[in-house]
């Protein structure tokens, strides 16, 4: 959305990552002598939203 104010031009940009929650795993463990080899045990950042602001003039 761009918004003229005077002679500076002011754009609202909402962003989102992620937007519907999927989980994003990571790769298995792969130390066999570890405790719990092959398991999935992490994943990436869920839902991320964040607002920008940019002024033109």
């Amino acid at each position: 959305m761009t918004f003229p104010v005077r002679r500076v031009g002011v754009q609202l940009r909402p962003e989102a990552f992620n937007a519907f929650n999927f989980v994003n795993l990571f790769n298995p463990r792969s130390n066999i002598g570890a405790a719990n080899p092959g398991r999935i045990d992490t994943a990436g950042d869920g839902r991320i939203m964040q607002v920008g602001l940019r002024m033109t003039f």
